[in-house]
């Protein structure tokens, strides 16, 4: 009967995340909309060059995997990215072969102005807790990556 009760708990905290990250991710668009943004750049670019940007020249299975998508849907990403102008393909010097993906002087622009954007948006979220909360929330949140990560590795 514990058992029971405890898994009810966890589903109806499971609900409760949800919905506050829903009301959350709501209310850093309607609060700061990123008006910056050229239409030709979707979330889901800005991203993937968040990832270029901080990372540098990456290779596809590289960007997928950080992504957290399949090939394909990397490539299609990219593939937007390059046509309008945001990212170029290079192939390795040391392995030709292998094709590396790099923003470009417009792409770098963009993406920075991307997380400036994001960052005064982070900033309005955790300015409103202590110094002390913001500390233990952070350690949760590590707490929960660490976890992920590691599950990962034994998937591997």
């Amino acid at each position: 009967m514990e058992l029971i009760e405890k898994d009810n708990q966890l589903n109806q905290q499971i609900e409760r995340f949800e919905q506050l990250m829903t009301e959350l991710i709501h209310y850093l668009h309607a609060a700061n909309p990123p008006n910056f943004i050229d239409s030709d750049l979707t979330e889901g670019q800005c991203i993937a060059g968040s990832i270029l940007f901080q990372y540098g020249a990456c290779n596809m299975n590289e960007i997928a995997s950080r992504l957290g998508v399949s090939m394909s849907a990397a490539t299609g990403i990219i593939d937007r990215m390059v046509k309008h102008g945001y990212a170029e393909r290079q192939r390795d010097e040391s392995d030709r072969r292998l094709v590396r993906v790099q923003l470009t002087e417009k792409g770098k622009q963009i993406i920075s102005e991307f997380n400036q954007h994001k960052m005064k948006g982070l900033r309005q979220v955790l300015s409103v807790l202590s110094e002390e909360d913001r500390i233990a929330f952070l350690g949760y949140i590590q707490k929960i990556v660490d976890a992920l990560q590691q599950q990962k590795k034994q998937k591997n």
